[in-house]
């Protein structure tokens, strides 16, 4: 006889994930306390919570990061099924470090959709964790009383960039849509100027040639002519992975949640070239989804780590070779498709892998250092890499000085052009050399900044350069972690 099939618990069958709960269940539940942060339009960012309360007397919550002056909804998460403890604490935190005053759901509700719609005005999406969190308020219709808000700053919309790289990741953008009505600044959280100071700045900016302001770091306020590479990289036809050599990858990786211990040491138990080339196919098939363009039905569609997880699985199994050439053709690709995979956990999720499958490949990453047309925060990844190399691997000191001296000359006769280094990859490849105490390069530093075009910003002016490499000071962050567990528990 054939053994009996054992039958599903029927709360089994009906258990639904986080997102799944989210979707299905969310606007069942009846809407509770609302919450904004104190200052919210005068500063221009802040978080917005929205409660609903279950039956059991449980709490779940969606905490908004909503951007007033220009980018919208930035980031959002949720917490499901909070004891009264839970929520009480959550609100306390966010109380004592920016204050907290209760609002109403209509103005919560409000306050969100015209941030987006603010936004999208100038090619800003909401973070993609919006398509999972949306549904934690009510559908956006007429049934909501409208109340508006005054978004932007002195009527035009204000990017506050926090870096370089996240001001170059949106300017772009902000120029497409806006062309020059609109004002940025850079604060790297270091700068400690006064009112007076900042606004005595930016009024000496208003007569700039594109109208945009930005506030250098305080110590250095020295100016440069900032140029920004133009995205012109045309990609090959990436394969489709039909099926992976070891099918029961496709389970774990295309999934949303990140592997759990168990699963990553079954995922590393199965032989190695082959999980090698089965993540290399899975990331050459994520290129081949997003490399044209993001439809409203991928950015709309539950979010799985594939991407996260292959990327981050190379950096344990991958060969140098094949391996490399599948990383830097990730690295090549249009703004959205990191948008989409990694959002902004790129430094955090690449660094290791690169480092492990790259760091006897300088050649390679030289070559990709060269190319035209890419993404500058491309090129400053492998910039980090290099500056790994120089800090865990003191005995290499030689090969990456005569590295980055190649890089140097590179950048001097390529930065007026802006097409193979603009003004923050210059300004990085300068912090580089800084971290590898590049004494004897010191003139070809010269020579990059003299072009004028060296981004301050990052590091200083040459005198300032010169100082700290003269110095000794070391502000490395390093961001490599050996341990693939401890790598997927901070994705966790």
């Amino acid at each position: 006889m054939g053994k009996k099939k054992k039958k599903k618990n029927p709360q089994q069958q009906t258990l639904l994930s986080p997102v799944n709960y989210l979707k299905e269940k969310a606007r069942t539940l009846e809407i509770g306390k609302c919450y904004m942060t104190d200052d919210i339009m005068e500063v221009g960012e802040g978080q917005i919570i929205v409660t609903r309360r279950h039956k059991s007397g449980k709490t779940s919550a969606a905490i908004y990061m909503v951007d007033t002056f220009c980018l919208g909804v930035k980031e959002s998460i949720f917490k499901l099924r909070m004891d009264e403890f839970e929520t009480r604490n959550l609100l306390l935190h966010i109380d004592i470090t920016l204050g907290l005053h209760e609002v109403t759901y209509n103005e919560a509700h409000n306050m969100v959709y015209g941030a987006i719609a603010f936004a999208e005005e100038a090619g800003i999406k909401p973070h993609k964790n919006f398509s999972w969190t949306k549904y934690m308020l009510e559908e956006d219709t007429d049934e909501i009383p409208l109340i508006e808000f005054e978004y932007g700053k002195n009527g035009k919309h204000f990017l506050v960039a926090h870096s370089n790289l996240e001001a170059n990741r949106y300017l772009p953008t902000l120029r497409k849509n806006l062309g020059d009505d609109f004002d940025y600044i850079i604060d790297d959280g270091d700068s400690d100027l006064d009112d007076d100071d900042y606004n005595a700045f930016n009024e000496d900016a208003d007569d700039s040639e594109h109208g945009e302001r930005f506030m250098p770091n305080r110590q250095n306020r020295s100016s440069y002519n900032e140029i920004m590479t133009e995205y012109t990289y045309k990609h090959p036809k990436y394969p489709i992975l039909t099926m992976p050599e070891n099918p029961q990858l496709k389970k774990i990786l295309y999934s949303d949640n990140v592997p759990t211990d168990n699963e990553i040491n079954a995922i590393l138990a199965l032989p190695h070239d082959s999980l090698r080339r089965d993540l290399e196919a899975v990331l050459l098939d994520c290129m081949a989804k997003t490399c044209d363009g993001i439809t409203d039905e991928m950015w709309n569609k539950d979010f799985t780590y594939e991407a996260m997880n292959a990327v981050t699985l190379l950096g344990e199994v991958g060969n140098g070779d094949s391996s490399l050439d599948t990383l830097l053709e990730m690295l090549r690709q249009p703004d959205q498709t990191f948008e989409y995979y990694f959002g902004d956990f790129m430094t955090e999720i690449f660094i290791t892998p690169l480092y492990a499958n790259g760091q006897k490949r300088l050649d390679k990453l030289m070559g990709f250092f060269k190319e035209e047309g890419l993404y500058d925060f491309a090129k400053v990844t492998i910039l980090t890499v290099i500056e790994h190399i120089t800090n865990l691997q003191s005995e290499r000191r030689n090969e990456i000085i005569e590295w980055l001296r190649e890089a140097l000359r590179f950048a001097t006769e390529k930065l007026p052009e802006a097409q193979y280094v603009d003004s923050t990859t210059a300004g990085f490849l300068a912090s580089c050399c800084v971290e590898a105490k590049a004494k004897e390069l010191l003139p070809e530093i010269k020579a990059m900044f003299d072009t004028g075009f060296v981004d301050t910003n990052i590091v200083g002016d040459y005198d300032e350069t010169e100082r700290i490499i003269n110095s000794g000071e070391n502000h490395f962050a390093n961001h490599f972690e050996p341990d693939i567990h401890k790598r997927f528990a901070e994705l966790r």
